[in-house]
């Protein structure tokens, strides 16, 4: 009788052991179990079912009551999930099909050994182990509770991740906003897209013109400004800065209007930002620090 509950003991362990391999297996064959780069795709039930799982097992292993209860459980979970669920259309020849039939036969054998066998005269009842085992059932609770806090935290931070993101996007979707309204109501004002297109280099301007030239550079260096914090800080993608010194880079600041509309505004930037910015704009020629008296109506150094 001895000899045959040991070897009824061992055959449980040995079972216990195919079972997580073929969980293994079957986690790394079924591709909608895949989890993605994108934690929103996170599949979080079938993780805490996979933890429940583990547990029910280290249980079985040390013969301990919780584990027949926490596998009938899980058994009972995936008949249910399997019955209801939408229904998988697998090849007859698939291997990952293969192992879901093993891992059938197996879970079914383990319920055999620890329900219908002496053995299961080894799994104290539960009343047993709260009269013998008290201080077990504390230290089982401080872990359950520790594991509880610990998801906690992984789930906050997962939130905490996503809401950055959110930002992150809004943020991106109000500067591709700005820049699309800026184009779109010029390509609507006939008369601003001439004033755009005159050579402001070469041509004479009037005190209209040149103000109105100071104004535009004054919203596009704005506009860099506030784009340039945004990507130091992570709030945005660099290509949304790259984009709009671009466009820069096509001539606006070579023009000695728009030069002398920085020279205004240097004296507001760090220096990082300003050696930067010139080599980006003006390159190994750098920045002529040269001021034209008058060059901007109304406006005096």
């Amino acid at each position: 009788m001895v000899d045959d509950i040991n070897l009824q003991k061992r055959t449980l362990r040995v079972l216990i052991i195919s079972a997580l391999l073929v969980t293994v297996c079957l986690i790394f064959l079924n591709p909608d179990l895949a989890i993605s780069g994108d934690s929103s795709q996170i599949d979080y039930f079938g993780v805490l079912a996979v933890l429940f799982f583990l547990v029910s097992l280290v249980l079985l292993f040390i013969f301990h009551f919780w584990g027949k209860i926490f596998f009938t459980l899980y058994v009972l979970e995936g008949l249910v999930v399997r019955w209801y669920g939408p229904e998988y259309i697998e090849p007859a020849d698939s291997i990952f099909l293969l192992f879901t039939h093993l891992e059938g036969m197996i879970e079914g054998a383990i319920l055999v050994l620890i329900f219908l066998t002496p053995m299961k005269n080894l799994f104290k009842s539960v009343k047993g182990y709260l009269e013998v085992n008290q201080d077990l059932i504390i230290l089982i609770v401080q872990i359950i509770a520790a594991l509880g806090v610990v998801i906690s935290v992984f789930y906050l931070g997962i939130q905490i991740h996503q809401q950055n993101k959110i930002t992150k996007a809004q943020f991106g979707h109000s500067l591709t906003q700005r820049m699309y309204e800026r184009y779109f109501n010029t390509s609507k004002d006939k008369e601003f897209s001439k004033f755009l297109s005159k050579d402001w280099a070469g041509e004479e301007l009037d005190d209209a013109d040149r103000w109105r030239v100071a104004v535009f550079v004054n919203t596009v260096l704005v506009d860099i400004f506030d784009t340039y914090e945004k990507v130091q800080n992570g709030f945005v993608d660099k290509s949304h800065l790259d984009m709009r010194m671009h466009m820069l880079k096509l001539g606006t600041m070579k023009a000695p209007l728009a030069k002398s509309t920085w020279k205004y505004w240097k004296g507001t930037r760090s220096k990082e930002f300003i050696d930067w910015f010139e080599n980006e704009i003006y390159g190994d020629d750098g920045f002529d620090e040269g001021f034209e008296k008058d060059i901007i109506p109304n406006v005096r150094r």
